[in-house]
């Protein structure tokens, strides 16, 4: 389970996994569909500059009470990238699927699949 996952609604990604993450659930990173042994390293651009990814072809994600199948995600490989205790990553392409919602308070989160994500879904 990952429980410290940033939220990033300006960056150019879907859905991220750190190094953290990575040392902490091995098992969690197993490539489903083999997606990353038949892939090239992917580059993204974050604030800290360029970084090199994997994709990730999860057959089941589950973020709270969601449950995705057949997912892609990225697993960062580049080690100074994003090498703090943070889990990961949600940015703009995986949120663009849902109504977000912030309960400041009591440090919660919401997703709902909104009408582009029920598409998505099917």
């Amino acid at each position: 389970m990952g429980e410290r996952f940033l939220v990033d609604t300006g960056g150019a990604s879907a859905f991220l996994v750190f190094d953290y993450f990575a040392r902490e659930h091995p098992e969690a990173l197993l490539d489903d569909g083999g997606l990353g042994s038949r892939s090239a390293p992917m580059r993204f651009f974050g604030v800290g500059g360029e970084f090199a990814t994997r994709p990730l072809a999860i057959a089941n994600l589950q973020i709270g009470s969601l449950d995705l199948q057949d997912f892609v995600g990225y697993q960062v490989l580049s080690k100074e990238s994003y090498s703090g205790s943070e889990d990961g990553l949600l940015g703009p392409d995986f949120l663009r699927d849902f109504d977000v919602g912030f309960d400041y308070a009591n440090s919660r989160m919401y997703l709902r699949l909104n009408a582009d994500g029920r598409r998505a879904k099917r």
